[in-house]
């Protein structure tokens, strides 16, 4: 007689490998997603401290006037701005402290934020003086996740100095 032998799954062990997988993989997805959204707002915050770093460095360089302003909806002006629309940093060339199209030197514009990202408080424009000293806009300035957790929110303060600090604090 010749006996022949099946291999493979059969049904249920198919079954019991696929209800497994997809325990595992419930489970898992929640984490990957605060994982992500942290690591979101741990970049921003660097972003916005070079922002910060790049503008006082520009006004030093240059001698002169130099602001750093978040992006209305429109992106066109920082009139009643958003940093989660992105900012511009410009020489306040009339050195009112605004930014405006028409006198000022654009040096360059961060495209928006992605807006699971939170920073405030907006409406803020920075401006650094020739020396690096801050003219406008010293405080704290801070960056989180909407899905905020752990020590995941960061803290930027600018000193009177210019000096910008970063520091990390528990969510909400």
């Amino acid at each position: 007689p010749i006996t022949s032998y099946q291999s493979g799954f059969n049904l249920i062990e198919l079954m019991i490998v696929i209800f497994i997988s997809s325990l595992l993989v419930t489970i898992a997805v929640p984490g990957f997603r605060e994982i992500f959204s942290n690591n979101q707002s741990q970049s921003t915050a660097a972003e916005l401290f070079r922002a910060f770093q790049m503008t006082r460095l520009e006004a030093i360089k240059r001698g002169a006037q130099v602001g750093i302003c978040p992006l209305n909806s429109s992106l066109t002006s920082c009139n009643n701005g958003q940093w989660i629309n992105g900012w511009n940093i410009f020489v306040d060339e009339n050195r009112n402290g605004v930014f405006d199209q028409e006198t000022d030197t654009l040096v360059t514009t961060h495209p928006a934020l992605d807006t699971n990202i939170i920073v405030g408080p907006n409406n803020t424009a920075i401006i650094y003086n020739s020396s690096g000293f801050l003219l406008q806009g010293f405080g704290n300035y801070q960056v989180s996740s909407l899905n905020c957790t752990g020590n995941n929110v960061y803290q930027l303060n600018i000193a009177t100095n210019g000096r910008i600090g970063l520091t990390q604090s528990s969510c909400p």
